[in-house]
């Protein structure tokens, strides 16, 4: 609430009253004493970014920049887009070493770069803003484009809509995979809904599929190795844990949480684009429900 106005002193008025106090005490005028000195006195040095030293990346992440400047040795914390770097290192006083995150929309363009500084549990002291490029420049950016693009648009000219046959997951899932360059062969292809390959359009046909082509580089992972699991990878759902997968996602993000490694994934049938795995097994399965990740090759 405000003052009442005529509970206000002039500032004039309030430094004549403390020069007047100053001499009837018969003392010169001294400094304000510690205790109504600004909050802000003791605080560090606010940190100043002059720049990114390499300030254009792909869309999904994971090179490592250096932010630049001076005071930045409480910098912990730099965001992209809003979306928190994975890895915050102090090298010196003018630079900081930080892993930038995937894209949050996966869409090329700059976003803002803002740097936290705070001394201990002490609140945020300053923000500095920068920008960073993102750029589609690997088949995991060209996948992510694709899934982002279409996630809740499908595409029924090219690859048509198999959600009243079953479900359109994994139909979804091996588009993404095309978009990320993988070539359709003579036993995995989609010609429009007119003629296709059950390991195109089908999650065991396709489990099967990929086993028996190793060339194709991807490795399984359990739940226990999702530390292991990166953007761009699959998730193979057993909804009721009796060896036959029933759905498959793509790997949208990956986050460390309080020390837990969380997965988010996008795709059809519940159109999302950042579904967590383990609510999905919580609300989506039965008892002893369960899923694995492939992991692709880059």
């Amino acid at each position: 609430m405000s003052a009442h106005p005529s509970r206000a002193r002039p500032a004039r008025a309030v430094a004549a009253g403390f020069v007047l106090a100053a001499a009837l005490s018969g003392c010169a005028p001294c400094a304000p004493s510690a205790q109504f000195a600004p909050a802000h006195a003791h605080a560090l040095p606010a940190p100043i970014a002059m720049g990114i030293n390499v300030a254009v990346g792909s869309l999904a992440g994971g090179e490592t920049v250096s932010v630049l400047g001076t005071g930045l040795e409480a910098v912990d914390r730099v965001t992209f887009g809003g979306q928190d770097s994975p890895s915050v290192v102090v090298v010196s006083p003018t630079r900081v070493d930080v892993i930038v995150p995937s894209s949050h929309t996966f869409v090329d363009g700059p976003v803002p770069v803002a740097i936290y500084a705070s001394a201990g549990s002490a609140p945020i002291v300053e923000v500095r803003h920068l920008e960073y490029l993102y750029r589609s420049r690997s088949a995991v950016d060209r996948q992510l484009e694709y899934a982002f693009a279409h996630w809740n648009n499908y595409t029924l000219a090219d690859y048509g809509d198999f959600t009243s046959w079953g479900g359109d997951c994994m139909n979804f899932v091996s588009q993404t995979l095309v978009a990320r360059g993988w070539p359709v062969t003579s036993d995995w292809y989609n010609n429009a809904q007119e003629d296709w390959a059950a390991a195109f359009v089908d999650v065991p046909s396709f489990i099967d599929w990929l086993d028996a082509h190793p060339e194709r580089g991807a490795t399984k992972l359990t739940l226990a190795q999702r530390n292991q699991v990166k953007v761009g990878d699959l998730v193979m759902f057993d909804w009721n844990n009796d060896g036959s997968y029933d759905h498959a996602q793509v790997v949208s993000a990956v986050h460390v949480v309080d020390g837990v490694t969380r997965i988010s994934m996008v795709g059809h049938d519940i159109d999302t684009d950042f579904r967590d795995v383990d609510d999905a097994l919580a609300t989506e399965g039965q008892s002893g429900a369960t899923a694995f990740f492939w992991s692709l090759p880059a």
